[in-house]
């Protein structure tokens, strides 16, 4: 992958425009950045990441973008059409630079989802000059986000007038992580948390109100379970079997962060 943004400078805090090329391997297995690019266009550029945003090899997030500046849904590398992708770049903390992949891989045998994953060498070209080895930025994974989509997490849309039942119910992304600039969270079931989708600002009241109320109802049935029912009372709130295989692969990995940073959850319109 290459990504030229003619002099410009990438930043964490607004986006910057570049041109992206894709290079696929071809009949011999090799990418050539001399062959003709698989994919062309227009993407826009953000640094991803709060505690690996000072390291040498940063990881991006990246919309593709068509002339306009709208977002452009296209298959990157064999994977479903979408505009939004990270690319994630391991390093200090990855220094086989494949776990992410890998755990991904594993929750997806499992029949969990998780996001699709394919490696590739990524150039950043900033200086406004040809582009030479000088760019070469090393091993990327460039993954999915992870976002509402029939081929995502398959949620209904929650738009503002869905303030009544059954629409209020869903569906939700929220994650336990660091808030993005400007956002204030919410808690609900002695958690903090953040909106993934809707985002905080698009968000009613009403909305949250339901999303407060049923997380900490669900919390009451963890705190005061009676263990003579055959079936908990929880079991109306969390789907137990994805709880319990979530907590297995972070504990298999020893995920530092497990729990407690970039944990994602969804809650489906009248579901768990």
């Amino acid at each position: 992958i290459v990504l030229d943004t003619e002099g410009g400078r990438i930043s964490a805090t607004s986006r910057t425009q570049a041109l992206m090329q894709l290079f696929d391997r071809g009949d011999d297995g090799r990418a050539r950045i001399s062959a003709e690019p698989d994919f062309e266009g227009l993407a826009s550029l953000k640094i991803r990441g709060s505690s690996t945003e000072g390291r040498p090899k940063k990881a991006y997030s990246m919309e593709i973008q068509d002339i306009y500046g709208n977002d452009r849904d296209v298959s990157l590398l064999d994977m479903p059409e979408d505009s939004d992708w990270i690319l994630y770049a391991p390093y200090n903390f990855d220094r086989a630079l494949m776990r992410n992949a890998f755990i991904y891989e594993l929750s997806n045998q499992l029949g969990r989802y998780a996001v699709r994953t394919r490696f590739c060498e990524v150039y950043v070209n900033t200086r406004g000059q040809p582009i030479d080895q000088r760019s070469y930025a090393g091993v990327y994974v460039l993954m999915e986000k992870i976002k509402r989509g029939a081929d995502r997490v398959p949620i209904d849309r929650l738009l503002r007038k869905h303030t009544e039942a059954p629409e209020v119910s869903g569906g939700y992304i929220l994650k336990v992580d660091r808030l993005d600039p400007g956002d204030r969270g919410f808690s609900g079931g002695s958690q903090a948390l953040a909106y993934v989708e809707p985002k905080e600002e698009e968000i009613e009241r009403d909305q949250t109100k339901y999303l407060t109320d049923f997380l900490n109802d669900m919390n009451r049935t963890f705190r005061d379970r009676d263990y003579e029912k055959e079936v908990p009372d929880y079991d109306q709130y969390i789907d137990e079997a994805a709880w319990i295989d979530f907590h297995i692969l972070n504990e298999f990995t020893k995920n530092p962060d497990g729990f407690r940073l970039s944990t994602y959850m969804h809650l489906p319109r009248e579901g768990r």
